[in-house]
């Protein structure tokens, strides 16, 4: 029997999500309605678009790959050379890094993973019987990535490496001297590199933010490379399932083809319309606009509220991707962020993310979204401003083993 490990962060979600007053949990931008899509100026006249979607027959696409015209516009957010054929759409991006680790990775095979990371990008290649090795991002260096260290890591059976650009639930960005040092890495051991985007183009532009805004991995000229997304975290469309793989790689494409079509035959036809409808070019660049806006003013008012209790919580600041990661101590130690994330649900109602969500040595920390109203926000803020003054010395201490 395939055995997956237990996915903590899904389930504590799923679990709370509709019994918390505050949400502060979620790493989605705020969610558009299809009102919303047509107040925004763009290319496709809204008429033209309801009318179409009112008449769509609802069978199997002509081609089961995505519609082309949708593919086309994802293509050209990487790059304008490459093939609309090169992009396959998915229900999902979690089901789009489902198919590359599929597809790709099997026994024997090793993989290096970012940590801390979304816990499925460990978990499926894990299951398919791969070795894993972690990749760890230093929180006494800014929590940036030591590339003696990666190099450290390949063996002679490294399939792939994994990064997620920006990195749930940091923030964190790899530059693009950065994405290029993982390339030439890459390039000298014929290893395939794998960006889950998901975040992606949620960069901050305040000066705090020396990253800049990084090209996507299959921008960068070696063809070994895989990238996904979808339109729930940066395009406000979390309702709509859709979500995509890319490579400028042919063969990569096609072992993807072939395992997408047994958990997949086709994507919605709906889904895959209003999301065409929402790339285009004009308005996909103000849905985005407004995120980075959105998650900006968030990060300045949680920076006003780490601000406020520096003596129990700190924080790297993000650069990108609508969301953050806060530690919590007392005394100068980490407390049991289980505790604290249970006690501020079930008591206060207010919804967090305990960092041992993303493995055990990130006891202490909890993850925050910055997609929300910057009231809703304030709101949940306050109540656990309040918390600290009144309950917080109740928690208990986290056991670092």
């Amino acid at each position: 029997m395939v055995k997956l490990e237990f996915f903590a962060v899904d389930h504590w979600l799923a679990e709370r999500s509709k019994s918390t007053r505050h949400n502060l949990a979620h790493t989605s931008a705020h969610p558009a309605s299809i009102s919303d899509l047509e107040a925004i100026p763009g290319r496709e006249n809204c008429d033209d678009f309801l009318s179409s979607f009112r008449s769509q027959p609802l069978d199997y696409p002509a081609d089961f790959s995505g519609l082309a015209s949708l593919r086309s516009k994802i293509a050209s957010l990487y790059s304008e050379d490459l093939p609309f054929g090169n992009v396959l759409t998915t229900a999902s991006g979690s089901l789009a890094n489902f198919i590359v680790f599929y597809a790709l990775i099997g026994p024997g095979d090793h993989v290096i993973i970012p940590s801390p990371g979304y816990p499925q990008l460990q978990a499926v290649p894990t299951s398919l019987g791969a070795e894993i090795s972690f990749w760890r991002a230093n929180p006494q260096n800014e929590w940036n990535f030591e590339f003696d260290e990666l190099e450290g890591l390949i063996k002679s059976n490294t399939k792939m490496i994994v990064i997620n650009n920006p990195l749930n639930p940091l923030g964190t960005v790899l530059s693009e001297v950065a994405l290029r040092k993982i390339i030439e890495i890459a390039r000298k051991h014929s290893i395939i590199v794998f960006s889950d985007e998901i975040y992606r183009p949620i960069f901050y532009p305040s000066s705090s933010n020396k990253s800049g805004t990084p090209p996507s991995i299959i921008s960068l000229g070696y063809e070994n490379t895989i990238a996904t997304s979808a339109l729930s975290k940066s395009y406000s469309l979390a309702g709509i399932r859709i979500g995509w793989l890319a490579s400028a790689s042919q063969d990569i494409i096609d072992l993807c083809v072939n395992a997408r079509a047994y958990c997949l035959i086709a994507t919605s036809q709906l889904d895959e319309h209003v999301a065409d409808f929402a790339l285009d070019s004009k308005r996909a660049a103000s849905i985005v606009q407004q995120n980075i806006s959105q998650a900006e003013r968030n990060k300045l008012i949680v920076q006003a509220f780490i601000d406020n209790h520096s003596d129990v919580c700190s924080w790297v600041a993000p650069i990108g991707a609508a969301l953050g990661f806060m530690k919590f101590t007392r005394g100068g130690r980490l407390v049991d962020d289980l505790s604290l994330c249970k006690v501020l649900h079930e008591e206060e109602g207010v919804l967090l993310v305990p960092g041992t969500c993303f493995g055990k040595e990130y006891a202490g920390w909890v993850r925050i979204g910055l997609g929300m109203p910057s009231q809703r926000l304030k709101d949940g803020l306050e109540v656990v401003s309040r918390f600290i003054s009144n309950g917080y010395s109740n928690i208990p201490l986290a056991f670092v083993g």
